[in-house]
């Protein structure tokens, strides 16, 4: 019997570069659980033409070998038609086809390839821009394109795997077989280390926070701690640096100046360490204004891989984390985006004790283990995949 083919298109940084890339590679190994041959395109380092292999799953970028700035413009700008080039060049006849992110004129050529090829389409939706997410509002492109792509480009041709209830409901209302599938990851694979109590508290922020995640607004409520709080906790940043923070994050100069006691910014660094300074830490920290459209339709990786570490999480309810965490058991839940929210959360943290955090890290992995790993949605997405769905 001839195995089935699929290949994953992912415009992230595949396989371990982004956030969304550890979904994406999660969907590769769920098909191969299902008996397909996966295969992934994406968009991170340079490859050349030549497939390269992660975890048993084969994967090319498409990115070009030129990193000026023109050039990296460009070649996203063509991702589209060159993920088209690849496809009329494939060898073999392809069963199933996984768009994640992507450009709005891909979905109309994709329909038309599919169509043509008898080819099962699935789009992999994950988020919602909002204009508050921009300083220019609007008038930002990404955010009609994000629009663009919600509203038409995703047609009943298109069989939607939503991130969130927002989008399952969105997609279902438009007529598109929907299933819910949220952040998942590699569960299995993420080791928990025995805990390790610390001198002070510490709570950790890893990613890239745009305009989604308020840090200035964590920044802020930790400053709100009397000296003696603050004396007792710190607070690491890993992903934007200090002028970052500043310039996208909305931080004054001062207010960096004043958290310098218990702050320290780290910039980007590999993955491997991202995971143990989430590992060893006494919880991650998120904060997000609940009420706006792309906190209600996305759902944070960070906060699945954070469970999956053992580690509990400091962060307000947008989306559907309320399915998922449980002020004292596996978060510090805040109550709304403020500050003072935030320092009410940081106090709790601060006054728990060594047996109440190491029973929060069992509580946080056993969370992961049965919502978060991949493992779980394998019927999920087979009656996808169904040839009557």
């Amino acid at each position: 019997m001839n195995t089935k083919t699929a290949l994953v298109i992912s415009g992230n940084k595949y396989p371990q570069g982004d956030a969304s890339a550890v979904r994406q590679h999660a969907f590769a190994l769920l098909l191969r659980d299902l008996g397909y041959a996966p295969r992934v395109i994406g968009f991170g380092d340079y490859t050349g033409e030549a497939w390269k292999t992660f975890e048993g799953i084969p994967y090319r970028s498409l990115r070009a070998k030129k990193q000026g700035v023109l050039s990296r413009v460009w070649n996203r700008l063509m991702f589209g038609r060159h993920v088209l080039c690849f496809l009329r060049k494939a060898s073999c006849a392809l069963d199933v086809i996984l768009l994640s992110g992507g450009f709005p004129n891909q979905f109309r050529r994709l329909e038309k390839y599919a169509k043509k090829n008898n080819v099962i389409l699935l789009y992999d939706s994950v988020e919602w821009y909002s204009k508050e997410e921009y300083a220019i509002g609007a008038l930002h492109w990404e955010y009609h394109a994000s629009e663009y792509i919600n509203r038409c480009a995703v047609t009943s041709a298109w069989r939607v795997i939503a991130i969130s209830r927002f989008l399952q409901s969105h997609f279902q209302q438009k007529g598109c077989k929907t299933v819910r599938i949220p952040s998942i990851l590699d569960v299995q694979s993420i080791t928990v280390p025995a805990y390790d109590r610390a001198e002070k508290f510490s709570a950790v922020y890893a990613g890239n926070p745009g305009r989604k995640d308020d840090l200035a607004g964590i920044i802020r409520g930790f400053l709100l701690l009397s000296a003696e709080e603050r004396a007792r906790v710190q607070l690491t940043i890993i992903g934007p640096d200090a002028s970052q923070l500043i310039r996208v994050c909305g931080l004054r100069e001062e207010e960096l100046q004043s958290a310098s006691d218990f702050l320290k910014v780290c910039g980007r660094v590999p993955r491997d360490e991202v995971l143990r300074a989430i590992q060893s830490a006494d919880c991650t920290v998120l904060l997000r204004n609940e009420e706006l459209r792309f906190a209600k339709a996305g759902f944070p990786t960070k906060v699945a891989e954070s469970l999956a570490c053992g580690t509990p999480v400091m962060c307000n309810l947008s989306t559907d984390l309320a399915d998922y965490l449980r002020e004292g058991e596996n978060a510090f839940l805040i109550a709304g985006h403020t500050p003072q929210a935030v320092a009410q959360a940081a106090r709790r943290l601060i006054s728990a004790s060594g047996d109440d955090l190491a029973r929060m890290r069992k509580c946080a992995r056993a969370t992961a283990e049965e919502n978060f790993d991949y493992r779980l949605y394998r019927a999920c997405l087979r009656s996808l995949l169904e040839e009557n769905a």
